[in-house]
């Protein structure tokens, strides 16, 4: 059976990758309540000032947005600590961005983080055709909610965001910070099962013949998806930490359109996918679970085994 435990160890990973300047706001001994916002998918005007943006109040406050419906939480200080990251927490297919986000509660109060938690109806990612399609239309809408997010809150943001991603969610995560690379400061992709690598161009057949890849296997096209090609540059700023169960092998249960660009399991495919971004010159760090599954694990040094691709 498989199941679904948050990480500790996935929450430090977004702390331990900022720098100096990115370190959490001092806060007195007692923690206080926190401001939560549900945001409804509409067409309302983004524009209006957030008079009713409550810093101590602990009850939802619903806006109108013409994005997602995303669970937004910000810690109770915020309108006065300082610069926020906002980390983006996407889920995998059956779950929902309140649940998702709740284990990342204590972390974004600790560290000063926006947690922004969509709510994903996904359609079948076994599709190639549908995925693209629908991979395309979720990045122009998160860039929209990103975009809302300083009128919406009236805080004051950090200008590249954290993407955290779970399964059809780290697709989903990993396809946003190649589009939109100087959107994007980290991404934590978890038990993806399928990626697009930066490639424009590969030996997919093992023929020397170097054939054009096309979304959502690679980058060949991606101007018809994002509008414009992939920014190489920028997306080596991006920092990338990609993690999978080692027991999470299973062929079955991964699409098999993939299989000639990053392999048969999410194993292989994580490891393709590192290999790729590390090719490119993208800073990446890959960590491999010993004995987990399809499942979001225990930190390193309980039942982790990390490897590292610099």
């Amino acid at each position: 059976m498989k199941t679904f435990v948050v990480s500790l160890a996935l929450i430090a990973l977004l702390a331990l990758g900022m720098n100096q300047q990115d370190a959490p706001p001092q806060r007195g001994a007692s923690v206080p309540p926190v401001a939560a916002l549900a945001v409804a998918d509409a067409t309302a005007d983004e524009s209006a000032p957030p008079d009713n943006f409550e810093e101590s109040a602990a009850q939802p406050i619903t806006r109108r947005a013409r994005s997602f419906d995303a669970f937004l939480y910000a810690p109770a200080s915020a309108h006065g600590a300082g610069s926020l990251q906002v980390v983006i927490a996407l889920h995998g297919i059956g779950g929902d961005g309140r649940g998702f986000a709740a284990p990342l509660i204590k972390a974004a109060d600790r560290y000063g983080w926006l947690v922004v938690a969509p709510t994903l109806q996904y359609r079948d990612w076994r599709d190639p055709a549908i995925v693209a399609e629908e991979e395309a239309n979720n990045c122009q809408r998160l860039l929209s909610t990103i975009e809302g997010l300083p009128a919406l809150t009236g805080l004051n943001l950090k200008p590249k965001i954290d993407l955290f991603g779970f399964s059809r969610g780290a697709q989903f995560a990993h396809r946003f910070a190649i589009l939109y690379p100087e959107r994007v400061a980290r991404a934590a992709v978890v038990a993806a099962g399928s990626y697009t690598l930066p490639y424009r161009a590969m030996d997919v057949q093992g023929d020397g013949q170097r054939v054009k890849v096309g979304f959502p296997y690679g980058v060949g096209d991606m101007s018809k998806i994002g509008g414009r090609p992939i920014n190489r540059t920028r997306l080596r700023d991006v920092l990338f930490w990609v993690g999978v169960g080692s027991a999470d092998n299973a062929a079955a249960d991964v699409p098999r359109a993939w299989d000639p660009y990053v392999g048969r399991t999410r194993v292989e495919r994580a490891r393709e996918f590192v290999n790729a971004l590390q090719g490119t010159g993208v800073q990446t760090t890959l960590q491999v679970y010993a004995g987990a599954g399809h499942e979001l694990t225990p930190p390193d040094g309980q039942t982790g085994a990390g490897v590292s691709c610099r």
